[in-house]
């Protein structure tokens, strides 16, 4: 924040706060506004910074007031202050990013890591009889009514927020890369037949969780694996290389991706992290 003073500081986030929000009307509509949200998130808090160092005040209880944060999304009192406070140097050392090994909503990945966990082979494609989602009542309302109700993406971002389509995807093709969202991919008639064998069901009290009934009367089950909050992600070198060369293929020469690759893997050695991205832009253009 500019090195401004803390009650700057408190004044641009009240102001950010005062300006956030948008309806989620684009999960059901499958509109692709849900790319522009974070680049609206970054201006406004830009904006918000300028106008805290120009004398611009926000309301100060913008948190924990009867219309502040804490009310308009939890209907629930907010906790004292200690509580954003006692831990900031939690903040301080490495930081240990937990990567997303699949293209989709944040809400589909967990069950995905369940699953990939539970058949690391995958699950043949025509063996599949029926796939059932389970989890509390809370996620009926959102992702209960697109399984049940399940129509076909007609977008990319449309498909990646699709409970049903992802898992069909990963079934059907082993992995969910962006490079998977194809307008072929989307008419898949393979996909979306596995698709259509969702149905979700509720368990009241318990997180999601998935089973794949198979013709042979087997059922793979899973829980979506959520990590918890100071679990470290684990390095996975394979599998993040696998990722990596999944996002480079049909961007990169062969000659440049292997650059890239050890470009990324010796960031650890990077004297300035400034010049370290210049030389991946400049490996990358």
């Amino acid at each position: 924040l500019k090195s401004l003073p803390a009650d700057q500081v408190s004044a641009a986030i009240s102001l950010a706060g005062s300006t956030s929000g948008g309806l989620f009307q684009y999960y059901f509509d499958q509109t692709e506004e849900k790319r522009l949200i974070v680049a609206r998130a970054a201006r406004t808090a830009i904006e918000s910074a300028e106008l805290a160092a120009i004398g611009e005040h926000g309301a100060p209880h913008i948190i924990e007031g009867r219309a502040g944060l804490y009310q308009l999304f939890g209907g629930v009192e907010a906790p004292p202050s200690t509580h954003f406070t006692e831990r900031l140097g939690d903040l301080e050392g490495p930081l240990f990013v937990r990567p997303k090994y699949f293209a989709a909503s944040h809400s589909i990945i967990p069950t995905l890591d369940g699953l990939a966990a539970v058949a690391p082979q995958g699950i043949d494609p025509s063996n599949v009889v029926r796939i059932v989602v389970r989890g509390d009542p809370a996620w009926e309302a959102v992702i209960g009514e697109k399984i049940n109700s399940f129509e076909a993406p007609t977008t990319q971002i449309g498909a990646a927020l699709n409970f049903s389509y992802v898992v069909g995807l990963w079934i059907a093709r082993g992995r969910v890369l962006p490079t998977d969202y194809t307008p072929a991919a989307m008419r898949d008639e393979a996909i979306l037949a596995l698709a259509r064998k969702s149905a979700f069901e509720t368990a009241p009290g318990q997180h999601l969780s998935i089973e794949v009934v198979l013709k042979n009367g087997e059922t793979i089950r899973a829980s979506a694996a959520d990590p918890e909050p100071d679990e470290l992600a684990p390095f996975e070198r394979e599998r993040r290389l696998e990722k990596f060369r999944g996002l480079s293929a049909s961007r990169l020469s062969e000659k440049k991706t292997e650059e890239l690759q050890m470009h990324c893997l010796d960031v650890a050695k990077a004297q300035s992290m400034r010049d370290w991205a210049r030389r991946a832009q400049t490996i990358c253009a």
